[in-house]
């Protein structure tokens, strides 16, 4: 959290420090991003709370808001993962 620019800092929701790591990078006044695992294109292993286009539209809303709801302070989302 030193490092002498300005750090966006992505952040995976079902980590077992995610919420704590998120209030220590809110409290030195970077920013937060939710890594949030998505579905790839080559079927790759996304974790816990991961995003796939086999979820409801419910099911599909309520994992992301599980999902913001362990990172603290988090201005965005962004993909964990990517499309490749």
């Amino acid at each position: 959290m030193r490092l002498p620019a300005p750090v966006t800092y992505s952040i995976l929701p079902y980590s077992a420090h995610a919420t704590r790591l998120a209030q220590t990078v809110h409290e030195a006044g970077k920013e937060i991003m939710v890594h949030l695992p998505m579905q790839n294109l080559r079927d790759m292993p996304i974790g816990p709370g991961g995003l796939t286009n086999k979820l409801t539209h419910p099911a599909f809303k309520l994992a992301v808001s599980n999902a913001v709801s362990r990172v603290p302070h988090a201005t965005g989302i962004n993909n964990h993962m990517g499309s490749f």
